[in-house]
């Protein structure tokens, strides 16, 4: 049933990407027959699938609902999930390798060891999500929401914060360095042992004497 339903997706909602233009998904919700296929495999019993994977590479999912589905070890390498309602949803595992992720709805997710590599997450909703062990290397975080979010020991070297929100943030052994953290709000964030080198910061940058202490 997995790869059935994957390759329906795949095939009705391809990601084309002309050269020099990038991606042109349509500004539209999925098509309600691919909205279906997406609400079996986010609501399937995964320990049905043997070493079947979901495979929902370079596919727009724009607008899509996947509130509280299971997609834990995913391919979402290149999809497209603008305004994407993912609330509650479990990505433990999952691959997002370059995805494009803007302005989308992720509460309190689970994406423990989810592969963000320079996906783009600009403007969305991130609050209270477990990114523990995630990779963000060189992702595009900027005016994020990661308000309480658990980033215990991700990988976020290189990663744009221009203006998120890491309040309350748990950054425990997380890797920032080389990230550019200008007008990030630090409140009240714990940075335990995490690595800060290189960072880029300024005046409006907000930190308190916890995070003030460790790299300013």
């Amino acid at each position: 049933m997995v790869e059935v339903l994957s390759a329906f997706v795949r095939s009705v909602a391809p990601r084309p990407v002309a050269a020099g233009v990038g991606e042109q998904c349509s500004h539209e919700p999925p098509a309600l027959d691919v909205q279906a296929a997406l609400t079996v495999l986010g609501r399937r019993n995964p320990d049905h699938d043997g070493s079947t994977r979901v495979d929902l590479r370079e596919t727009c999912l724009r607008r899509v609902d996947l509130r509280h589905a299971n997609l834990a070890g995913a391919d979402l390498e290149l999809a497209s999930l603008v305004q994407a309602h993912l609330i509650g949803v479990d990505l433990a595992g999952a691959e997002l390798f370059n995805a494009n992720l803007r302005n989308m709805m992720l509460y309190d997710a689970n994406l423990t060891g989810t592969y963000l590599i320079s996906a783009d997450l600009t403007n969305s909703g991130l609050a209270k999500t477990n990114l523990t062990n995630a990779r963000l290397d060189e992702a595009d975080l900027i005016d994020t929401d990661l308000s309480g979010a658990d980033l215990t020991g991700a990988e976020v070297s290189h990663a744009n914060l221009t203006d998120a929100d890491l309040v309350d943030a748990k950054l425990t052994s997380a890797d920032l360095s080389g990230s550019n953290l200008t007008s990030t709000d630090l409140t009240s964030a714990d940075p335990s042992g995490a690595d800060l080198r290189y960072v880029t910061h300024n005046r409006y940058t907000v930190v308190d004497d916890d995070t003030k202490g460790v790299w300013w």
